[in-house]
Order: C-alpha cells, then structure tokens, then sequence
C-alpha cells in the first residue's frame, strides 16, 4: 500500500509542477508541445505518466530564461519534467538534433495531459523520436509499445516519410516502422 501512495504523490506533485509551468509558459506567449511518453499517454498509451518531456522553440529560449529557467541552452529539468530546446541523440557515431521546427510547428496538436488541452508535438515527429530510441522493458522504456499504441491514430505517412529523410534516420526507423506494418 506504501508504494502506491508514494506513486499518488509523485504523480499529484508532478501534476501541480506541470499547471504552473503550462500556466507561465502560456502567459509569456512561449511556443511549446509535450513529446515522447506524456504526449504517447495523449496519443493513446495506456501506461502511467512517470515524467513530462516539454518541447520549447529554441527561439523562445530568451522568454524561458526571463521566467526564471536557468538552461544551458538546451533544456532544463526539475520536478520529473525535462524542457528542451533542443534534444541532441547519438546515432551510428552522428547526432540528430530534434527540435521544434517550422513544418513541426504548424503540425502541431491539441490533446488531453491530466484532464488540460495541452499542445502536442506531431503524432509523425513522436512515432520517430521513439523508432530512434527504440528502448524496451529491458530498459525499464516503452518506446516500441508506445509507438503501437500512437499507431491508432491517423498517421499522415507522406509527413512521416519527409521527416524521417529531414532527420536523416531511414537507415533506423524504416526497418522498425516496416515490422510494425506502419509504413
């Protein structure tokens, strides 16, 4: 019974750090989306939320440093939520950075985060991010399941596909996205 009251209150605590941030990023007019897991959990994953990953675009890193954010330039963590502006992932001895860009923003989705219409980075943008990582239960990280259960939704496969050659990643996430049956 311990552990699930702890995990209630982590979960509460991390709910009431999210309302605030969400409260003052929307007040400073910042350009921002939930990706990875909390926007999977938005997308139709049914596993609990143990972290919020927010995504900033970098040009509105001025605006987070005025409410306070100390960064270093990339992103900043606290109370279990990570916000980026920029998530830098090794791949095969290269870094892809994945960040909001122009085409990203105007994609960008409404959905539900703890009961509030939040942002969402693009369904298409998300199904890579995680064919990228490719993490399983051995890794105590859902990405392959995640990537199944976002995989209801309507996917826009001509979006996938340019972004999949905007980040350069075919060589990784087409052989895993073809096993899925999702391209």
């Amino acid at each position: 019974m311990p552990s699930s009251r702890n995990s209630e209150l982590r979960k509460a605590t991390l709910q009431k750090s999210f309302i605030s941030l969400r409260d003052k990023f929307e007040d400073a007019g910042l350009k921002w989306c939930i990706f990875a897991g909390g926007a999977a959990h938005a997308y139709g994953s049914s596993r609990a939320i143990t972290d919020i990953d927010i995504l900033v675009k970098k040009s509105d890193l001025p605006k987070a440093e005025a409410l306070g954010l100390s960064t270093d330039g990339r992103h900043v963590s606290f109370d279990s939520i990570d916000v980026v502006f920029e998530l830098e992932i090794p791949v095969e001895g290269n870094v892809l950075r994945f960040f909001m860009d122009e085409e990203m923003e105007k994609r960008l989705r409404s959905g539900k985060l703890f009961g509030l219409t939040v942002p969402l980075v693009p369904l298409e943008d998300n199904i890579i991010l995680k064919a990228i990582l490719g993490r399983g239960p051995e890794q105590g990280k859902f990405d392959i399941q995640d990537i199944c259960d976002m995989a209801r939704n309507p996917i826009d496969r001509d979006y996938l596909q340019r972004r999949i050659s905007f980040y350069k990643v075919g060589k990784i996430v087409l052989p895993l996205l073809s096993k899925l049956a999702i391209l």
